[in-house]
């Protein structure tokens, strides 16, 4: 490769050449000053000739253009927008439909509280009016069961007139008919109103003043008075059927005559029902509510669960992801709003039936908006699913119950204007005051028109711009929350750290790692470095007493395999934490492809795979809906989208349980699906943290030869617990103790440096086991038997003591007489030399345990 840089005019020219086999750049002196074009007739990689003349500048500014093309990710494109939007899209319908808890929070809960509001209006509106019975023996008879066992005196004036006479005579003919006295107005007024009389309850009575028969041109003339009780609704108009009857009786000389009259009730409410006011606004209130703790849980769920950080470290814009959210949980709040408005208008509720359509729909629109805002806001003080569903089901229920008992208790209804606006900083009492605010229009006021309800002085326009502006509000605190505080906090852990990495026990292969990582961040141009990753003393402390890494440095390259070993707790999950973007590094930096972790753009991360620790899985998506959902994030299109989840489906034999949800998989199923998924878009750095947990002796082996597969022209990071794992797979090699790298190189420099002692086999007969015994350990001094088992002994020899001529020497001159069938010798293996590392953890861990208990 030849490079040729020039410089601007009258200054000296560089020329570099860069050889791949020593992988560095040769600097060429520029030609004489005088001339100011160089030309060049033949050049070699062995041999170049020019005047020796060099730009120390311009050559480090050539030799950083070549490191930074050299380190760059091979180039692509950006995965178009419209493919993460279809895929959220699409996950987002999916787990809906198969989401019971939305199913009820969205769906049962809300339409349940319309229902109810229903069913409780129509069964308390009143009958239609109708007619009642004006008989005399509603009162006389006791038929009215308020005025049951009356007393009612009937008071005539004269006896002699034919009249009083006549009617007192046919008095039979209704029945039991009461007591009367005869005296006059006066007097029945003073029995009436005398509290010592003996009558529980007097109805009234009629006084027969005269009778006129009829004469040739004058009609006759009757005259009563009447005087009743009103405690009785009904008892005036039977005593007017009552005389009219016996006039009636009079007039035509017919004693049995009978009137057929009734009275025609008509309701206090003129048909209306005010019973909505009462229980309406705050039930439909209370039942749509319970949507915003439902999308605030999934919010938890899924950073539980790292499911967002996955989603985003596989390429998937921040702004998409809520974007995607917010217009789908709008759109679920949305279905049981329609639902539920369709069965209050098709039920004729007095409220949704006088005022305008467009009003409840302008009220519960806004609602929608800032409740899926509030739950995204309520979703961030949690971490676990199970703490923030018993605080953020209980916080909105007070938000909702206890506005509506300061209206309705304290302020008895007359609430003050500054006590509405103040109470409306809770979105759900903005929700019960819009609707009550409709429910006074209907019966109290003017019902609101299509005009009248954009008048600025309506209460509705001034709650739904509350509404959203609350929710405006909302979305700027989640921005805050989501985009800029995780950034002041990396920034302040950074500021606030003083750490130092400490080396004082790392060997010197780790202490060389760190002096070349460290050389290349002091003098970037000083080589050309084929290193992907770059850890420079990166250092995570979660508090003064807990540093999880000490200051880890080292490089990787393409192509390689480096396995992070460590007992549990050393580190390692946090490392990769901090690699991936899951967690901000307290010191230090980490690069990914030249370009810092902390802010590297978005495209970077298509050329990253990642397999959590965890399983990292969706829970109501099946396999299939996996993959997919992350090829398309990653920018595969339909046709690349098909081929490469079919051909990942066929390695990691997922075949038989492609179309089932990821709850019903076995546990090796899902570490399956999740490398998967590590492997999906081609990826050039891949993070495998304990990739084969769980899995079988076939699949694991399976597994590894799809990682030996996909190792050329990638960088592999694996963590694992098995160290035939990191035996096989592995070119370099690091083990982590305490937060710290303590060692680092093949698995063949380790087992040679720190192993320690060698595993000598051998099977003898079983009456030559004693002797066998005494022969090696006068052979070996230091060795200690290990096991015997049916003759085969396994003896551990000091590497120290061992020379192979003197071993395989001595046993086989000795072999025909302590009748040695076989025997082997046995390099110490780097299970080995990892117990020996975590012994040191263990010792640590125990002292710091007593040091913990020994204050109690």
């Amino acid at each position: 490769t030849l490079l040729l840089y020039t410089p601007p005019l009258h200054s000296s020219s560089t020329l570099l050449l860069y050889t791949p086999t020593s992988n560095r750049p040769f600097r060429l002196p520029p030609p004489p000053p005088t001339s100011t074009t160089t030309h060049i007739s033949s050049m070699t990689s062995s041999s170049v000739q020019a005047p020796l003349v060099v730009d120390e500048e311009a050559a480090d500014g050539a030799i950083g253009a070549v490191e930074r093309a050299a380190a760059s990710p091979p180039p692509a494109a950006t995965a178009p927008v419209a493919l993460h939007l279809h895929a959220m899209l699409a996950k987002k319908v999916l787990e809906s439909k198969r989401d019971k808890k939305y199913l009820f929070s969205g769906i049962v809960f809300p339409i349940l509280a319309v229902v109810i509001v229903i069913v409780a209006t129509l069964l308390s509106d009143p009958s239609p009016p109708g007619s009642v019975s004006l008989s005399p023996s509603k009162i006389l008879n006791g038929d009215d069961e308020d005025v049951s066992d009356a007393v009612v005196p009937v008071l005539r004036v004269d006896n002699s007139k034919p009249f009083s006479t006549f009617v007192m005579g046919n008095a039979s003919s209704y029945g039991s008919f009461p007591a009367y006295e005869s005296f006059d107005t006066a007097g029945f007024r003073t029995w009436a109103l005398d509290d010592n009389r003996t009558d529980e309850y007097a109805l009234g009575g009629i006084i027969f003043d005269s009778f006129r028969p009829a004469e040739e041109g004058s009609p006759a003339v009757i005259e009563a008075t009447i005087m009743y009780n009103t405690s009785s609704v009904l008892t005036l108009p039977v005593f007017m059927s009552w005389v009219g009857e016996a006039m009636y009786r009079v007039v035509t000389a017919q004693p049995s005559a009978t009137f057929q009259q009734a009275e025609q009730v008509l309701s206090v409410s003129d048909g209306i029902n005010y019973s909505f006011a009462f229980y309406g606004p705050f039930l439909l209130e209370y039942g749509f509510v319970f949507l915003i703790p439902f999308f605030s849980l999934k919010l938890v769920e899924e950073r539980e669960k790292h499911l967002k950080h996955l989603l985003l470290m596989n390429s998937l814009p921040r702004w998409v992801y809520w974007f995607t959210y917010f217009v789908c949980d709008v759109l679920l709040f949305f279905i049981p709003i329609t639902i539920g408005l369709v069965l209050l208008f098709a039920s004729r509720i007095h409220v949704f039936v006088v005022n305008t359509a467009i009003a409840p729909i302008m009220v519960f629109v806004p609602f929608a908006l800032v409740g899926v805002c509030a739950g995204y806001l309520l979703s961030f003080p949690f971490d676990r699913v199970e703490t923030a569903g018993k605080w953020v089901y209980s916080s909105v229920a007070i938000f909702t119950l206890v506005p509506y008992l300061v209206v309705t208790v304290i302020f008895a209804g007359d609430v003050p204007a500054w006590v509405n606006y103040l109470l409306c900083i809770f979105p759900p009492y903005c929700l019960y005051q819009a609707i009550w605010v409709l429910t006074e229009s209907a019966y109290f006021g003017d019902p609101l028109t299509i005009t009248s309800v954009f008048y600025p002085s309506n209460q509705i326009i001034v709650l739904c711009l509350i509404m959203l502006v609350e929710a405006v509000l909302a979305l700027v605190g989640i921005i805050f929350l989501d985009f800029g505080l995780e950034r002041l906090r990396a920034a302040f852990s950074r500021y606030s750290c003083e750490l130092e990495p400490d080396t004082s026990t790392c060997d010197e292969d780790v202490l060389q790692e760190r002096a070349r990582v460290l050389d290349m961040a002091t003098h970037p141009h000083s080589a050309i470095s084929e290193d992907v990753v770059m850890l420079r003393d990166v250092i995570k402390e979660f508090s003064s007493s807990k540093v999880a890494v000490r200051g880890v440095s080292i490089g990787i390259e393409e192509s390689q395999c480096f396995g992070l070993l460590g007992p549990n707790g050393a580190g390692k999950t946090t490392l990769l934490g901090m690699v991936t973007g899951a967690l901000k590094a307290s010191a230090g930096s980490i690069s990914l492809y030249g370009y810092d972790i902390s802010d590297a753009p978005d495209h970077l991360f298509r050329y990253l795979g990642f397999c959590p620790q965890e399983n990292c899985l969706f829970d109501l998506l099946t396999v299939r809906e996996h993959l997919v959902l992350f090829a398309r994030i990653k920018g595969l299109r339909r046709e690349e989208c098909s081929a490469a989840v079919d051909d990942l489906i066929a390695r990691m034999d997922l075949g038989e349980h492609e179309h089932k949800l990821s709850t019903t998989l076995s546990g090796g199923n899902k570490r399956k699906l999740c490398v998967s998924i590590a492997f999906l878009g081609d990826p050039k750095i891949v993070f495998l943290d304990e990739p084969s947990t769980g899995m079988d002796p076939v699949t694991r082996r399976k597994l590894w030869e799809l990682i030996a597969s996909f190792k050329e022209g990638r960088a592999i990071v694996l963590t694992t617990h098995s160290m035939e794992e990191a035996d096989a797979l592995c070119e370099k090699i690091g083990i982590m103790v305490l937060g710290q790298l303590r060692c680092l190189g093949s698995s063949q420099h380790l087992k040679g440096q720190y192993g320690s002692n060698y595993n000598l086999s051998i099977k003898t007969a079983l009456e030559c086991v004693d002797e066998l015994t005494s022969f090696i350990l006068d052979l070996f001094p230091d060795a200690i038997r290990k096991s015997c088992m049916s003759g085969t002994m396994v003896f551990e020899v000091p590497s120290s003591d061992l020379a192979l001529g003197r071993v395989f020497g001595s046993i086989e001159a000795n072999r025909k007489r302590l009748q040695i069938a076989d025997y082997s010798l046995s390099q110490p293996t780097l299970e080995q030399v990892f117990l020996r590392f975590a012994a040191e953890q263990e010792l640590a861990d125990a002292e710091a345990a007593r040091g913990t208990a020994a204050p109690s």
